[in-house]
């Protein structure tokens, strides 16, 4: 009697590691026209693999190096972080004076 006390608890656990996953997941292109065929109305980014960083189309490190297209969407729900010093439309970069 007690592993039928078990399952739903276990049944519980499983569906929350799932949506955790699915959550995290993101379509990752060898390809850019790959991942804009997969974007449509959204911005196809390079994400550089060692440290998770996405570079816009137009800037030095896009499509070089280690690393794989994706949709900008995608790449801000998994962490990664916009190329700060290249990228003046990142998130709490400050405008450049003239």
């Amino acid at each position: 009697m007690k592993v039928r006390e078990g399952l739903p608890l276990v049944a519980v656990l499983l569906a929350l590691l799932l949506a955790a996953q699915d959550a995290s997941a993101q379509a990752l292109f060898r390809r850019e026209d790959d991942a804009r065929r997969t974007c449509p109305g959204d911005e196809v980014v390079w994400i550089s693999h060692p440290y998770h960083i996405y570079h816009r189309r137009g800037a030095p490190a896009f499509g070089k190096g280690p690393g794989d297209y994706a949709c900008l969407r995608d790449a801000r729900r998994s962490g990664a972080r916009p190329d700060r010093l290249r990228d003046p439309y990142a998130p709490g970069t400050l405008p450049t004076p003239r």
